[in-house]
């Protein structure tokens, strides 16, 4: 039961080296800042699969739930 990265055989991305976590205010959702490639994945706890990762660019050094847990 573990979270699998995947992006099949052909498509080589640089790593994501994850940096920091929050979890949602449901406990339903983790968010993980990926410092390599600037980008914040969505991980469903209960799928355990990355539902959204959007790109941000830039190198995080933190991740934060913001003002009434409405912004990350």
């Amino acid at each position: 039961n573990s979270i699998v990265f995947s992006e099949g055989p052909n498509e080589a991305r640089p790593a994501r080296v994850p940096i920091a976590l929050a979890a949602s205010p449901n406990g339903r959702h983790l968010f993980v800042a990926n410092r390599g490639v600037g980008s914040i994945s969505l991980i469903d706890l209960a799928r355990k699969a990355v539902v959204a990762e959007p790109y941000f660019g830039g190198r995080f050094n933190d991740l934060a739930m913001a003002a009434r847990d409405r912004c990350i």
